[in-house]
């Protein structure tokens, strides 16, 4: 005879007594037989005493088919909520250090069925009732299933092929406050080996545990880098040490958030809206004082394999970090906390490896091409004093990326410096093509319209206007506008002084290359396209052509125009020049006229044309190093 009637409702120890006596056997051997009321009721009693003796009664409180559904969560009460979370903790509790054979197979999807079902209204339960602390509720969980993980190899495929299992590892890392990330080291590399050793984790789920906004996420890796560089600071030697598995753990998530809207695949690729929530909070910092650390302690004692291979992910999630962005304060930030330092000792590594192909990419698409960049030279040239030689990198391929870099940065350093003293003169020629004047171009009038035309006098500047100028002010204007969206008034400044310092030193070579251009097309107006997107300087000459340059076509067409048709009535004095540069994934051609600043120049150069074929290759050489020498040739950029 079973008991089927609810108890009532307020018992006495006298009560309980006689419960546990009579009622605990019918309900540990027979839980399908008492009703719903019957076990909830009983199971806070059950909870306090001899949990392993009313496993059975568990199981049947946590029948996957006692999930209430939607329409019903209205009618659950307290109790209902209370008796349950009481019997799966008891579950966990009991097989969080050893499983029941018998059981296993069935003891996890009826647990994990529960934990999602609590984790998915958990808001809707807080705003109804008072709870226990969900941080307990899935740190209990995440100890489960480690121990599920390691009892048995194929129970790891099990637990990463459960539905959400992802989804709540990346609410149980929420849940860890800032100063428990150094003592959660067990749950941390369960929720580690659910995300990265399993499939991955999709941006649909890491944005769905964030509450929709990918900056909590973010957030959440660079709290548990604070361990590793406590206030913002360089942390010591020892702290990285100590706390690098902190790090390696969070890289490693990073590494494996997939865009699903991208083919890339996670191995090569973060999504760029993760990309600038981490680099928003300062993650670029964070990432080479930790690499950097490391390397102070390479130089004192040996890393291990996971060392090295931690330091090597730093370059590469740098790489990727700074992939198609502008040289600005981000690549300042890592300059300044020993991003140099992190390339050297990576290049020292055996050639063979595959970190020295990242190395030199690496240098040549990001490092390189800053060096024309006004905002970062001067980092740079900082930065690379104080590392060592190019001569301890035993890879060939990075060590020639490295010293081309390096000869960079010393000679524009040069340029740098010149740029920023007082020793620096300005000049521009007058924008009135049949007038001569160059001069400082503070003494210059400027056009009020497009404030890019400069003139000598009024008199010019209305020549000028009937000219052509009153139709081409506005695009003048336009062009410089557009401009200025992508480089400030300084950055521009110093492009051009680059460019005719570079110009000048090697005049006498572009002035005889010019030359046999124009001795094979006399009529033609040669476009010189000087390529800075690489950081080292490719000069290519071909005829003017308007499509495919200066951007877009429409937009600047009629400044194109403009610019050619005061080229071919200059009568030599300019020439039609570009100097292209990159910001970031963009590339930019700066349309930079050029003009001689000896006006007896380009006479003599016309001369040289006229006579054709008449003079051989070495003796067009002699001539025009002798007009070189005899007029002190130099240009200036109009």
């Amino acid at each position: 005879m079973y008991y089927h009637e609810p108890f009532p409702p307020l018992f006495n120890q006298d009560i309980l007594a006689f419960l546990q006596r009579f009622i605990t056997p019918l309900l540990c051997d027979y839980p399908q037989y008492a009703s719903a009321d019957e076990m909830s009721r009983f199971s806070g009693f059950l909870t306090k005493h001899n949990r392993q003796r009313y496993v059975a009664v568990f199981y049947h409180l946590l029948d996957p088919q006692r999930i209430p559904k939607a329409d019903e969560l209205e009618i659950w009460t307290e109790e209902n909520l209370c008796n349950s979370r009481a019997a799966i903790t008891s579950l966990m509790s009991l097989f969080s250090t050893r499983l029941p054979k018998e059981a296993a197979p069935d003891l996890w999807p009826r647990i994990t069925a529960w934990i999602d079902f609590f984790s998915t209204f958990d808001d809707l339960w807080r705003t109804l009732m008072p709870l226990p602390s969900q941080k307990d509720f899935y740190f209990l969980f995440m100890t489960f299933c480690s121990h599920i993980c390691v009892s048995n190899d194929s129970n790891f495929q099990l637990v990463v092929s459960t539905p959400g299992i992802r989804l709540l590892a990346l609410r149980t890392w929420y849940s860890i406050s800032d100063a428990d990330f150094a003592r959660s080291e067990d749950v941390l590399h369960i929720i580690h080996d659910l995300i990265v050793h399993g499939v991955g984790v999709s941006m649909q789920e890491v944005i769905e545990s964030s509450q929709g906004n990918l900056h909590n996420f973010a957030r959440l890796l660079m709290r548990q880098c604070e361990p590793v560089v406590p206030h913002d600071c360089p942390p010591s030697q020892e702290a990285a040490m100590g706390n690098f598995w902190l790090f390696r753990l969070a890289t490693d998530v990073v590494a494996v958030v997939d865009n699903l809207a991208d083919s890339q695949t996670y191995s090569e690729f973060i999504p760029r809206p993760l990309c600038e929530a981490l680099l928003s909070l300062g993650f670029v910092k964070t990432v080479t004082m930790v690499g950097c650390a490391m390397c102070q302690h390479a130089r004192q004692r040996s890393l291990g394999s996971v060392e090295w291979q931690f330091l090597t992910n730093c370059v590469l999630l740098l790489e990727i970090l700074f992939r198609g962005r502008r040289p600005d304060h981000v690549l300042r930030t890592a300059l300044k906390f020993g991003l140099l330092r992190i390339v050297l000792s990576c290049a020292l590594i055996d050639p063979s490896d595959p970190i020295h192909s990242t190395l030199s990419a690496f240098i040549e698409n990001t490092l390189t091409p800053a060096t024309i960049h006004h905002s970062v030279l001067l980092d740079l040239v900082y930065a690379e004093a104080q590392v060592a030689s190019a001569m301890e990198i035993r890879n060939s391929a990075a060590r020639e990326a490295w010293k081309t870099f390096g000869n960079l940065v010393r000679c524009r350093g040069g340029i740098l410096e010149l740029f920023n003293s007082n020793e620096r003169i300005s000049q521009k020629a007058c924008d009135n093509v049949k007038c001569g004047t160059i001069s400082e171009k503070r003494d210059l009038k400027r056009c009020s319209g497009c404030l890019a035309s400069c003139y000598c006098s009024s008199e010019c500047q209305v020549l000028d206007w009937q000219r052509g100028h009153r139709q081409s002010c506005a695009w003048h204007r336009l062009y410089r506008q557009t401009i200025r969206v992508v480089f400030t008034p300084k950055e521009h400044a110093f492009m051009r002084f680059l460019l005719q310092h570079e110009c000048d030193e090697n005049k006498l070579t572009l002035t005889t290359d010019y030359l046999r251009g124009r001795q094979r097309e006399p009529q033609a107006v040669l476009l010189t396209v000087y390529d800075y997107t690489s950081g080292q300087l490719k000069i290519e000459r071909r005829s003017r052509e308007i499509k495919n340059l200066g951007g877009d076509e429409t937009e600047n067409k009629i400044y194109w125009l403009d610019v050619i048709d005061r080229v071919l009535k200059s009568a030599g004095r300019m020439t039609l020049d570009v100097m292209r540069v990159s910001a970031g994934e963009r590339k930019y051609e700066l349309i930079l006229p050029m003009r001689w600043i000896s006006q007896d120049i380009p006479r003599a150069l016309e001369e040289i044309i006229a006579q054709g074929d008449e003079l051989g290759e070495a003796e067009m050489k002699t001539r025009v190093e002798e007009i070189m020498q005899r007029e002190s040739a130099t240009y200036c950029i109009v």
